[in-house]
Formats: structure tokens, sequence, C-alpha cells
């Protein structure tokens, strides 16, 4: 299994993000599940770090203006500051989550299963045929007039882990949903018969 380099390679589905390439511990992996072909390769959706910290910069003034607010309470102070401090720590710890790898997960779709790259380096690895896929779709309330579709899979193996993915944790859902869908429906109806 040879990964396609540059524009010669051969086109993998999957949006064109520049990033690093597949590690060969990756395709160890799917020689030894034989996992087959690499269908798809969909990197992580980006994490809106910069929004992030543009929160918790704007929150600096509204901590500032309640510190002359407890001074004059007196005892009601510490209760003021609180949700300021808690609201800036909470956008600051999101935008150091954000830089901190949480961008390099990727979902590889192979012929007869899937990896996805996790942070720290872990690995989940699910083949068709030994997996039960479970799917919810949940419709999120948004400014625009129709909503926004939220959809999870679980894959559930006997003896392992469930492997969950959500369709707004990687790029091109609208790709790799029905391709998963697609290759787990000829998987199960092969094994029917």
């Amino acid at each position: 299994m040879a990964v396609p380099e540059g524009p010669t390679g051969p086109a993998i589905p999957g949006p064109a993000i520049p990033g690093p390439a597949i590690p060969d511990a990756v395709f160890a992996v799917a020689a030894r599940e034989r996992l087959g072909a690499l269908r798809g390769d969909f990197r992580r959706q980006p994490i809106p770090t910069a929004g992030y910290v543009a929160f918790a910069i704007a929150n600096i003034p509204v901590t500032l203006a309640l510190i002359p607010l407890s001074i004059a309470l007196g005892r009601l102070s510490p209760l003021l500051d609180i949700p300021a401090v808690a609201l800036f720590g909470y956008y600051l710890f999101l935008a150091i989550r954000g830089m901190r790898g949480l961008g390099e997960w990727r979902l590889l779709v192979f012929d007869d299963g899937l990896i996805a790259l996790r942070s720290r380096g872990r690995i989940a690895v699910v083949r068709w045929d030994r997996a039960v896929l479970r799917r919810k779709s949940k419709l999120i309330p948004t400014a625009g007039p129709t909503g926004s579709r939220i959809d999870t899979f679980t894959f559930v193996t006997p003896g392992e882990p469930p492997v969950v993915l959500r369709s707004n944790w990687f790029v091109g859902a609208a790709e790799w949903r029905p391709l998963i869908e697609g290759l787990v429906a000829a998987a199960t109806t092969s094994a029917e018969h």
C-alpha cells in the first residue's frame, strides 16, 4: 500500500488539506488487520482556536470592570468575580486544547474497515465484518433556516471498546458518511450470503 505523493499520485477521496503524510505504522496496522485498499483520508475539522482566544481576551475587560463593583459591595466580591474568571478560564482552556494536537486527528477509510487516528498517537481500528454500526442523527438548531445535522457513528466490536465518530469531527462528512455506510452495507450483505 503506497501513499500517493503530490499531484502525480492517484486521487484518494477526501478534501485536499495540506498536512503530514500518513505514518507507515498506520499502513502496518492496516496490513495486519487486512483492511484492503485506502478509499478515503479525512482530516480533523479545524478548531476555531483564534475565536476562543478572542473570547478569552474580550472577557478581560468584563473581569476588570467587576473589580470596582466588587470592592464597593464588599462581601459579595468573590461571587461577582467567579463567573467572569471562570468564563475566561474556559475559553483559554479551549484555545490551549485546540493548539495541542487535536487538529492531527484523521479518519482513514479502507475497503474492509477504518482506522481513526486520535490525539497522543492513539489508533482505533474497525473491521466492517466484525463490528456493528449504530447510527444516530441529531438536528442542531442554528442561525440559518435549516439547522445543522450531526451524525454519530458508533462501531461496536465484541471484546473491544466502541469507536465513536461524529460528522462534525472530520472534514468531508458528506463524502465519508455515505462511503462508510456503503462499505458497511456491502460487508453485511456479503456476510449474509
